[in-house]
């Protein structure tokens, strides 16, 4: 997204809402990391932080996919994260104090096929921030302290060395909460490629089992769709999930959409 604002903003290259607002708050990101909050009732805009992710200049595109900076809000709208979609890098940003309280960084292992798996949830008055370390590993930190709360044993493994136990071979994807932060969609892939969005519950996640990305008990494969993955996905309610595409190979895909519970 490209957008002209007022001069004292420059070019928005992208927006995402504060939730928990009765008000309609948005955050925005401008071409140069500024980030502004809009009270759109009011008509006022405030500039709130900063975010100087690397721009990456030698990526180099995948199916058309360019680099692109998203931004992403927390519902309270305290902190965002800005992050490379396509690419290796991002932040997340404490808005009350503007400080840079994680850098973001995806291994090198074809993240140009995916957006920057990242998404904000709320566990209990805790914001917690969700994020692609590896290709197969997400993992999750408090975002106001940095903390991580997913430490794990290791998920890869060299030629030579034994699988670990829970070996994911999943290429994560774009993250998605549902409205309640019950649970998420991976809009990921597996080889060969086949587009394979996953959903699992938040809370076993946060507080149970560490391991409940990789194959928990709530883990459930929605769909597969050969060489079809990073399109329309949005969530319903807490356990109805929307799919943009009918059909499960990209060559025989027609418009339209399914809903899955």
């Amino acid at each position: 997204m490209l957008a002209k604002g007022p001069a004292k903003l420059g070019t928005i290259v992208d927006i995402a809402p504060v939730n928990h607002s009765r008000r309609s708050i948005w955050l925005l990101l401008a071409e140069d990391g500024k980030i502004f909050r809009l009270d759109a009732d009011a008509e006022e805009f405030t500039e709130v932080g900063r975010s100087t992710v690397p721009a990456e200049p030698d990526h180099k595109p995948w199916n058309g996919h360019e680099l692109t900076k998203r931004l992403h809000a927390s519902n309270n709208g305290e902190f965002v994260a800005v992050v490379n979609d396509y690419g290796h890098y991002g932040q997340i940003i404490d808005l009350r104090s503007r400080e840079v309280t994680i850098s973001l960084h995806t291994d090198e292992y074809h993240p140009e096929t995916v957006p920057f798996s990242f998404a904000f949830a709320d566990f209990g008055k805790t914001v917690i921030a969700i994020y692609r370390t590896e290709w197969n590993r997400l993992d999750f930190s408090n975002p106001a302290t940095g903390k991580l709360l997913s430490a794990r044993a290791p998920t890869r493994y060299r030629d030579g060395e034994a699988r670990p136990e829970h070996y994911l071979d999943y290429f994560h994807g774009a993250l998605y909460v549902d409205s309640t932060s019950m649970r998420i969609l991976d809009d990921g892939w597996i080889w060969h490629p086949i587009g394979v969005p996953a959903t699992w519950r938040l809370d076993r996640w946060f507080s149970e089992n560490v391991w409940e990305s990789e194959d928990g008990s709530t883990k459930t494969d929605v769909c597969g769709r050969h060489y079809y993955w990073d399109h329309a996905v949005a969530w319903l309610d807490s356990s109805r999930v929307i799919i943009g595409g009918i059909g499960d190979d990209d060559d025989e895909i027609i418009d339209g959409a399914r809903i899955f519970d």
